[in-house]
């Protein structure tokens, strides 16, 4: 059995990611977002959130980016969620940010039930 490696799974956009491993990682992703929104008080987000939220989009990015290249594709599309990522945050205020976030939704929960590929690919051997 593979040990758990965070630091591989969010920092790197090598190798595969299942479905499960997908939407659990989304999930934390997920979590630390609204946690660090949440919890931190307004001045120490507007010092410390552009690193923040820079280090979770590239997290979210890596994340994609091992999914895409379980089901065969190029890890460059991770460009579009987290450009509705982006788009659409911090609040829901405009008609295009709804569309965004509808998007994003979507593209998250496709990712999430999408069979990956059963054999090895180009991007190694199946997770």
């Amino acid at each position: 059995m593979k040990r758990f490696d965070p630091v591989h799974l969010f920092f790197s956009s090598a190798g595969r990611l299942g479905r499960r491993g997908y939407a659990g990682a989304c999930l934390v992703i997920a979590a630390f977002t609204a946690g660090f929104r949440g919890l931190a008080p307004t001045p120490l987000e507007r010092w410390t959130g552009w690193l923040v939220y820079a280090a979770l989009l590239f997290a979210a990015a890596c994340v994609t980016s091992k999914r895409l290249h379980d089901l065969g594709r190029a890890g460059w599309w991770s460009f579009l969620p987290v450009g509705a990522a982006v788009a659409a945050w911090p609040v829901l205020d405009d008609p295009a940010d709804v569309w965004w976030a509808t998007f994003l939704t979507l593209w998250v929960a496709l990712l999430a039930v999408h069979p990956g590929q059963r054999n090895a690919n180009r991007f190694g051997p199946p997770p």
